[in-house]
Order: structure tokens, then sequence, then C-alpha cells
């Protein structure tokens, strides 16, 4: 019985009759390169060359075995298609170490075009457990070394960029899927698992038998990766039931529950893109493979079960009508959420939604809403937005306090090291320059004065009253407050007012600043105080933040005013840290602080009163 099969060698239609193999003379006419090599890798002869025979391998590459003397080997010809995607010098090298560390003896050649030579193996038909773990494990040790990494982000992007028009066409219908994925990615990313050296293209057809050892072969995936990848792909093979089989998972880690979650997310990443390998290497004839759909299937199965695990974790974070409104707002459901650290006020998550797009979402401390004005904060968020210094804002919500905007992927906060680095502090410098230059108005004042009378009034109220230190220094304070006041006019201008370096975001070039619920119209000498305090700058770090400021600014700086803030902001904010030691809340690092910034004001007055300013 003859039929056509479709083969790139030299992009020729060839006919053969299966049980006859090709004609030597004919196979040397097509192509002499493969006959050369062979013959320099066996050391052989052209006439020792025999038994040239086509090996059914799917619609990929063109495999064919072939005899040297007495030893039967496989010889590996890639696809123009295969050309494209993979790289051969890094699967060579990979195959290489796969033979030196005993994962696959039957290796013997291959070159960067992706002429690979194999000994002959064959197919086992029902696998050993524990042969192919002790293999898996061989990987993700040390012995392989870290050289190349495999990403399943980029490579599904790159996977449409190589589509035809018909395959591109044939993937879009599919894009809701896609965008699930790249969000399963976002939360397999976040989990941080481990990333060790991985094959990253386990399936039962790539374990096979040598002699007497099991080989896995095929390393044209391989590379640095999150080790889930792996451990998913060969919990997969040994499954009675549609699931992942927790013995196997069992014999590499934990099979708890969020262990599972990460895996049925790697192994959902791992069906789709081997679908859009499928959709890629499959012509127009071909749309209904049965490999297709059954990646498409798994995908789609480990997809749900996946993102239902990790959607039951918000509700730790969130009860059902916070997550209904939070969901109302975005338009979408969510699908994840992690905690956000460096908050002391309220609480924020980093929320990701089903699409795949990612929020950041802050929950107002309990009891904040009792001195901060939520309307000012919203009015102020919206009024600077338009300097294009802070996220995009989704909601901004007056009577809860609620805002969700976008989160700045890839961004960091910024540190004290970035006060030591000359460009970033000049950043950070330009960033508050542009708030307090922007001609905008906001809301309300920032009044010092009023503010810590409300602050006072509400400690009050919730049965607290000043320590006996500082009652004993609160007449001497406030004359010192009027006399500021009296002796230096405010010049008010936008002010951030919380300027800690962790609400400064750097991101590429970029500065960007988060967390407005304490702005208002202030003098600038306010929040130049605000920042050295806030961030325990030293004597050294004031000075180079002082002068990185004025350099940008023009400011003509005055020293007394400095001083005379800096001490107005420690007695302001002292009354904001009792406030949380009342409500119970970071108590340790509320007494710490409050006891420091009465200390700090103290000897201000000090200085300014040895220097005989009033």
């Amino acid at each position: 019985m003859l039929f056509f099969i479709k083969i790139d060698l030299m992009d020729k239609l060839l006919l053969w009759q299966v049980g006859f193999g090709f004609d030597n003379q004919f196979f040397n006419n097509i192509n002499p390169e493969i006959y050369k090599l062979i013959c320099e890798i066996f050391n052989s002869s052209r006439n020792e060359i025999t038994n040239i025979m086509p090996e059914k391998s799917g619609n990929i590459d063109t495999v064919f075995r072939f005899k040297v003397r007495n030893d039967e080997f496989v010889f590996r010809y890639p696809s123009n298609q295969s050309a494209e995607i993979f790289n051969y010098g890094i699967e060579s090298m990979h195959n290489n170490f796969s033979k030196k560390f005993g994962v696959d003896d039957s290796f013997v050649f291959e070159n960067s075009r992706g002429y690979r030579i194999s000994a002959v193996t064959t197919e086992i038909k029902e696998l050993d457990a524990e042969r192919c773990i002790a293999l898996v494990k061989i990987i993700h040790s040390d012995k392989f070394p870290d050289l190349h990494s495999f990403n399943y982000r980029e490579k599904i992007r790159s996977i449409y960029d190589f589509f035809d028009d018909h395959q591109r066409l044939r993937a879009a219908k599919f894009g809701e899927m896609k965008n699930q994925i790249l969000a399963l990615l976002t939360l397999i990313e976040n989990d941080n698992w481990k990333k060790q050296f991985s094959h990253n293209n386990i399936t039962r057809e790539k374990f096979r038998k040598y002699g007497e050892g099991y080989v896995l072969t095929d390393w044209n995936f391989s590379g640095v990766n999150d080790i889930g990848y792996d451990i998913a792909a060969i919990s997969s093979l040994f499954s009675e039931s549609n699931d992942l089989d927790q013995n196997i998972v069992s014999a590499f880690i934990e099979a708890s529950y969020e262990n599972m979650r990460h895996l049925y997310a790697c192994y959902a990443v791992d069906c789709f893109y081997k679908f859009l390998l499928g959709i890629y290497f499959s012509g127009s004839q071909n749309e209904f493979s049965g490999t297709l759909y059954h990646n498409w299937q798994s995908a789609k199965f480990y997809l749900e079960k996946a993102e239902k695990m990790y959607a039951e974790k918000q509700n730790a974070y969130l009860d059902n009508d916070q997550a209904e409104y939070v969901e109302k707002k975005i338009g979408e459901p969510i699908l994840t959420m992690m905690p956000l650290t460096g908050g002391v006020t309220n609480v924020t998550y980093e929320l990701t939604a089903k699409s795949g797009k990612k929020y950041a979402l802050r929950i107002p401390g309990k009891g904040t809403n009792a001195y901060i004005n939520r309307t000012d904060e919203m009015h102020n968020i919206a009024t600077i937005n338009s300097l294009g210094i802070m996220p995009h804002v989704t909601c901004a919500d007056t009577k809860t306090g609620v805002l969700i905007m976008d989160y700045l992927d890839n961004s960091q906060p910024c540190t004290i090291e970035d006060v030591h680095n000359a460009k970033s502090l000049q950043r950070i410098c330009r960033t508050l320059y542009m708030v307090h230059t922007s001609e905008k108005e906001f809301s309300h004042e920032f009044d010092i004065v009023k503010n810590q009378e409300m602050y006072r009034e509400h400690l009050a109220s919730l049965g607290g009253e000043s320590p006996e230190a500082l009652k004993q220094e609160e007449k001497r304070m406030d004359t010192w407050m009027s006399y500021l006041f009296l002796n230096y006019p405010k010049k008010l201008v936008t002010c951030h007012i919380d300027p800690k370096l962790n609400n400064f975001l750097k991101k590429g070039m970029q500065v960007y600043l988060i967390d407005w619920e304490y702005s208002g119209m202030a003098d600038i000498y306010f929040e130049l105080a605000n920042f050295s305090l806030t961030n325990n700058l030293t004597v050294d770090e004031e000075k180079i933040f002082i002068e990185a400021y004025c350099q940008v600014s023009g400011l003509a700086f005055d020293r007394i005013k400095f001083l005379l803030y800096k001490f107005a902001t420690d007695y302001l904010w002292i009354y904001w840290h009792l406030i949380k030691c009342q409500q119970k809340s970071m108590v340790e690092y509320n007494e710490m602080s409050w006891r420091k910034r009465l200390k700090r004001a103290k000897a201000i007055l000090d200085e300014l009163e040895k220097e005989n300013v009033q």
C-alpha cells in the first residue's frame, strides 16, 4: 500500500513504500550532507551505512533509522517549522549534559542545525514510577548548570509571532483562555517556587527503554524553570483519574493544598503552550487532531481547577460583600489576592483579575475614617492624577475609602540607598518638585495646628491622654508652634505630606508617588521636614537631600525655618502615634516612634534656644 508523507528534506515530497526504506543512491542524491556527517561521526564508509528506514514520527520532523555495521541508530532531521522556534545549539548542549549525567545514554551527537543521532530505543508500555522519578530528580539536582532559562510567558508570546494568518485566526478564537493563562502565570510567579534546570516537556513517550535502563529523551524545551512544571507533568502520567497523582507529587514535595494548586496551574500553562504548538505544527487539513483536542481539554480543565483554588485564597482577605464590591468596580471576577507590605495605616493587596490585569487595592484601616477626610483625599487624587506621577485610578470611593488603581508591575519602592544614589535622589526630588509647582489646588489646607488639635481630641475620645513625659513639654512646645506661624507666614502649595521612601515607586527611569490620604495645601518646608524625619535621615543624608532638592527647585534654603518645621512636624505626629497605640495597632512600633519624635523635637528646641532664635 502506498501513501504520501510530507517531510522537509530539501523541501521535496518523497514517496516511499512502508517496509522497503530508502535506496542508498537516491538518499545520497537528495542530501549528501547527511551521509557525510554519519561517516564522520562513526568513522565509517558509505557502504557501511545500510537499512535506511523511515520512522513513524508524526508530522513535525523527519526521522529515519539506519545501521552502521551491526549497530542501529536514529537520525532526526528538523523541519523548517521546528528550526524557526527551537534553538538547536542549546538543545545539543543539554543533550550532552543529559548523557554525561546518565539521564539519556542513548544520545550520540547533535549539531547546531538540529541534526541529531541517537541509539535506537524502545517504547515502554507500562512505566515504572520509581525509575521515572529518579531520572527527573537527577535533572533537578545541582549537576546540570544554570545556563539557559525556559520562560513560558515568553514562549507563548513568541509562538504567536510565528503563526501565519490562518493559524493566528484559529488561535484568536481562544483569546479568552490565553488571557486567563497569562493571569495564571502571574500567580505561578508570585508563588516564588524554586527554579532549577528542568526538562519542560515530560510525556509518556519521552521515557524510553535503552538496554536494561530508562532514558528521558528530547531536550528541545529544556532550561532553567519552575520545577513545578516537571513535577506536574510526571504526576499526570501515573494518575488513574483526570488529576495529578499525589503519590508522585509526594516523591518531590509535600502534596499540600497550596502545592497542588501551584501544580495544577503549571500543568494548565504547559498544556496550553503545547496546544499552541499543535496549531503551529498542524496544517489546515488537521484542525481536529486528537492531540490538539487533548491539550486544549487538559488546559481548560486544570485552568478552571487552579483558578478556583486561587480564588478561594481571597476569602482570607475579603468577605463576600467586599469581594462583590471590588469585582463590580473592576468589572470582572477576582482571581487572586496577595497582601502588600509597607503600609502602616491601611491594608493593601496586589489583586489579579481573571483577565490577567493587576490592581493595587487599598482597604482603609479600622477607625482611620475618623481622622482622615476621604472626600478631600479622593479630590486630591483626581487633581494630581493628571501629572502622570501616580498609577491610573479605577475607583476612589469617598464613602468607604476604598482605592483601586493599576498595579505597577516590576516597580520597587525607594529605599535609603536611593538617597545615596545621585540619579535616583534627583528623580525623587523632581517628583516632589512637580507636585509643589503643579499650580493645582487641593480641596483643603493641611493645617498643622488644626490637625494636631484634631488628633488630641480623637485620642481623648478613645480614652487616651498625653503621657507624662509629653505633658511636661506641651506648654513649651505650644509656644514655639505659635512662634513658627507668627514669624514665618505659610506659603501654600500642593504637598503630599507623607513622603516616606516606600511611597515613592521606581520603575525604570520613572518615579511614582502613591498614598495621598494626608495630602493638602501646605508650606514646602513642611514637606521637606517630613521627608527628613519620616525617613530617619542622618545629618549627612539630610544635607544631601536638601542640596538635591534645592538644585532641582532653585529654593533659597532657610535653615531656621527648616528646623522649626522639623520640630512642628515631630510634635504633630506624636499624637498620631499615640492614637495608634490606643487602638492597639503596632503598639511597640508606635510607642517607640512617639518617644523618638519627642526626644528629637526637644533637641531641636534646645538648639534653637541656644542660638537665641526667639
